[in-house]
């Protein structure tokens, strides 16, 4: 697999799922949660309410992880990713082309009034991305070191 073939398969993958979990810590507490998100490369989004604990902890500490992966059975057919990076507030002025990107992947927030406006965007921009692929034999994975990662988002 080239290393285009690995990127399009990462994004192919981050594209064809909706669901991440993310782990924070302010050092002390470790803090997983469960994130809908929408992607720009290997740069993935979520919104929050400002008020949260994960939007409290990654304002003391910006290092993270993310994960991506569904529950298999069939252990030889497993596949996700697995991050590590930093996760930065966007500012308003960036938040909005993100939340449109949420309304066109998640057409039924529009049902539900939009993306509320207590919530802030959040962007996870990883450093070091790991693709597993166990139909390529039990504990495949591949690595992608990102150099720069600079979102398409202009903001």
């Amino acid at each position: 697999m080239t290393d285009e073939q690995l990127n399009k398969g990462i994004d192919d993958y981050l594209k064809g799922h909706n669901i991440a979990s993310i782990a924070v810590s302010d050092g002390k507490n470790p803090l997983v949660n469960t994130v809908y998100y929408v992607n720009d490369g290997m740069s993935v989004y979520f919104t929050s309410n400002s008020h949260s604990r994960k939007i409290h902890i990654i304002g003391m500490n910006s290092r993270a992880s993310l994960s991506i992966t569904e529950d298999y059975s069939d252990w030889s057919r497993i596949r996700g990713i697995e991050m590590i990076g930093k996760a930065r507030l966007v500012p308003e002025r960036g938040s909005q082309g993100i939340k449109d990107l949420f309304l066109d992947k998640f057409p039924q927030i529009r049902g539900m009034g939009g993306v509320p406006q207590s919530h802030i965007v959040v962007g996870f921009f990883p450093d070091t991305v790991y693709f597993l692929d166990y139909s390529n034999g039990f504990g495949h994975k591949r690595v992608v070191h990102v150099e720069k990662n600079k979102s398409l988002m202009s903001w």
